[in-house]
């Protein structure tokens, strides 16, 4: 475990938490050489992609399946947040971007928002997403969309996000309303805050 102290610096962080065991042994192979070099993750990908590939023409009975098991592959196995991973999440994106089966598909619309927040300009990414209609109905991606609003200081912007949700209907309704709160409680706080200024 002290190796990991040397490494986890190298290691972006994931909300559902790492194994520490299996982190420390990719970083190690990582101080080595390249991660993605690894045999055993080229094999990894390979097959990967293979799956991807008979999958587009296959037709899997849930094709997002494939990608979010090789999202979370490389997430496990290619800690420090590479442009493979980031590659990966457009690609998911992008495929099932016209596919109306997986607009408010929960597990989609966390692709979607994942590979926004990831791009160097992520507003751009949430407008061109809702014009698509992905998440339309899906509280997730407006909460998600109204942080990315805050974060750049766009607390106006924020609201009428919060807002559009309401009034379509976005479920559950419930933890948008706690959010939407929550919202209005630091947007509340920001402006006391300049006004003191």
């Amino acid at each position: 475990m002290q190796e990991w102290d040397t490494l986890k610096e190298n290691s972006q962080p994931l909300a559902r938490g790492r194994n520490a065991t299996q982190l420390s042994k990719q970083l190690k192979k990582g101080a080595q050489a390249p991660i993605t070099q690894s045999t055993d993750i080229s094999n990894q990908i390979a097959q990967h992609e293979a799956k991807l590939q008979s999958n587009s023409t296959n037709h899997h009975k849930d094709p997002i399946v494939p990608y979010i098991e090789y999202i979370k592959y490389l997430e496990d196995n290619v800690p420090s947040g590479t442009r493979e991973v980031f590659l990966l999440y457009e690609r998911a994106t992008r495929a099932f971007i016209n596919n109306k089966r997986y607009m408010n598909d929960v597990r989609y619309v966390r692709i979607a928002i994942t590979y926004a927040d990831k791009t160097t300009s992520p507003m751009q990414v949430f407008r061109y997403l809702n014009s698509s209609t992905v998440g339309r109905s899906t509280s997730l991606f407006y909460i998600a969309w109204a942080w990315t609003a805050e974060k750049c200081g766009d607390y106006k912007t924020g609201d009428k996000i919060f807002r559009k949700a309401t009034e379509r209907g976005a479920e559950p309704k419930k933890m948008l309303e706690v959010r939407y709160r929550q919202f209005q409680r630091r947007m509340s706080r920001h402006f006391l805050k300049l006004a003191e200024e």
